[in-house]
């Protein structure tokens, strides 16, 4: 069967409080690609577990109940291609997270590529030990992806790269990138790259290994902002 169905059974079931609390049954997803499905909802009630690296495409839209925690396996990345896109919104009490699931070994990335309708977006989430090749949060040119009071936390590379015009990184943290466990530079890790017509406001930059911001585009916007090393 299609994946999209397995998940519609899985809520339809969830629904039904046949698998919430359960803690032996759980989903495994072990990676692959998900398309044609416009509703994917992730409820943090719901016990499932991605193992594999996820493309997502053909329209597909995934949204994120607050509070749900994906612990990242080394490497593991989501790609968003052909018209989808995430809408991961959290609360201040119930944070989005993308975590390590081994703290010594990072995760990979939220890969936004294609033209979606909408731009994807990321609020209240944290991510944390990503970045094990190079940017944790990578937006195509025609992929906008708005952050807005994010924690991204030690990127093993580079932290968040917005090139769609429209992406902005609002009251936000952006917490040492290019650093190992240790916290030993191990790569002349950017912090935030902005493309043209980007826009970082109210949010702090430190602990960069290598440029804290990088304008790689006209019309990119720095403002009310603190770069620190």
């Amino acid at each position: 069967a299609r994946a999209g169905n397995c998940f519609d059974r899985v809520i339809d079931s969830a629904a039904r409080d046949s698998l919430v609390g359960n803690a032996r049954d759980t989903l495994l997803v072990t990676g692959g690609t998900l398309a044609n499905y416009p509703s994917l909802i992730v409820p943090s009630s719901m016990p499932i577990r991605f193992e594999g690296s996820m493309t997502f495409d053909s329209n597909t839209v995934v949204t994120v109940r607050p509070g749900y925690v994906f612990r990242m396996l080394t490497g593991q990345s989501f790609t968003f291609q052909g018209g989808s896109r995430l809408v991961a919104r959290g609360t201040d009490a119930q944070k989005i997270q993308f975590i390590s699931d081994n703290v010594a070994n990072p995760w990979g990335a939220l890969s936004f590529q294609g033209t979606p309708p909408d731009s994807s977006y990321l609020t209240n989430v944290r991510l944390e030990r990503g970045g094990s090749a190079s940017y944790v949060v990578a937006s195509a040119a025609t992929h906008p992806v708005v952050m807005d009071s994010v924690l991204v936390r030690q990127a093993r590379v580079n932290g968040v790269q917005l090139n769609a015009p429209g992406s902005r990184f609002s009251r936000s943290t952006l917490d040492t990138t290019g650093r190992d466990n240790s916290g030993v530079i191990v790569s002349a890790g950017t912090g935030l790259e902005l493309g043209a017509s980007t826009k970082v406001e109210s949010s702090v930059i430190r602990n960069a290994g290598g440029i804290g911001v990088d304008v790689n585009g006209t019309g990119a916007q720095i403002v009310a902002t603190q770069v620190l090393t």
